[in-house]
């Protein structure tokens, strides 16, 4: 809550030359609310994704849901309408939605989460070689918007569109919390949570489809933002235990103060050249503190 906290500080401390209320509602609640979102959606879908896939590195990325999201934004709102307000949100969405029903419609297929899994990599691996297509065939221009975009920015979130994203991050949380002892059952198996009378595939369906959606909507209003969903439950795992309610209510605090506290320092960054890109400089924060932590409880 201290990071939460003091990332909204240098938030509102920007100056842009205007009236202190048209600086908060213009600027600074909706960067907030679009970094508060980010940060728990994030963590939220990489939980919910782990825990039904009984992997730890897996999240949406892994799965190709944001790749996805991506590529449909590219194709709809640069290469074919142009970009706008509404047809990147269109195509990130459509995307997200392609990716959904492939991944629900081989859930009713197969059994076995791994097989799942690996549906995943490979739609994520065709989704990221299709986006990397897409680049070359926009001019220079285009493809720096885009590469902004697609690494991550809460700059260009509206209010609307930051109060639209908390109200996705609190239903996927209490979604989470109502299936919480569901989640932990889930944990020790699949055949054990069916001996316990849990639908596994309902659950299973439920869980990707709102993963998928609150995804999707980060991604069409945000971009991409790495590692949070892996990084974060690890942490909070390591810390409060393996049951979830405990995990999530933590896990909701620290991926928030995660990326405002990072949007923080890529808004501070800005006024000596441009801003980092959220996504990037998340993955360069966390990437190196997640391989710590993996060789150290290697070690242990």
């Amino acid at each position: 809550m201290a990071l939460l906290l003091l990332g909204a500080s240098v938030l509102c401390g920007y100056d842009l030359g205007a009236s202190p209320g048209e600086v908060f509602v213009n600027f600074r609640l909706p960067r907030l609310l679009g970094a508060v979102s980010a940060g728990v959606i994030s963590f939220l879908s990489g939980i919910i994704l782990q825990t039904l896939f009984l992997n730890p590195i897996v999240d949406s990325a892994v799965l190709g849901i944001a790749s996805s999201a991506s590529l449909g934004a590219v194709l709809v709102g640069f290469a074919f309408f142009g970009a706008s307000v509404l047809s990147v949100p269109i195509g990130a969405m459509i995307g997200v939605s392609g990716a959904t029903l492939l991944l629900l419609r081989t859930s009713h297929r197969v059994r076995s989460s791994s097989s799942l899994l690996l549906v995943g990599v490979a739609l994520g691996t065709f989704t990221s070689a299709g986006t990397v297509l897409a680049l070359t065939f926009l001019n220079p221009e285009q493809s720096g918007s885009l590469l902004q975009w697609i690494l991550g920015d809460c700059s260009r979130v509206t209010t609307s569109q930051g109060l639209a994203l908390l109200t996705v991050s609190l239903a996927a949380f209490f979604w989470c919390l109502f299936h919480a002892t569901a989640l932990d059952q889930m944990m020790f198996g699949e055949q054990h949570a069916a001996t316990f009378g849990l639908d596994v595939r309902s659950l299973r369906l439920q869980g990707i489809a709102v993963a998928c959606i609150a995804t999707g909507l980060l991604v069409a209003w945000v971009g991409v933002i790495a590692f949070v969903g892996v990084l974060i439950p690890h942490f909070t795992r390591r810390f409060v235990g393996q049951r979830h309610q405990p995990v999530l209510i933590a896990g909701v605090l620290a991926s928030a103060a995660c990326v405002v506290l990072a949007d923080a320092v890529s808004l501070v960054s800005g006024s000596y050249r441009s801003e980092l890109p959220l996504g990037a400089l998340l993955a360069v924060m966390g990437a190196p503190l997640f391989a710590w932590v993996l060789l150290r409880s290697g070690r242990g």
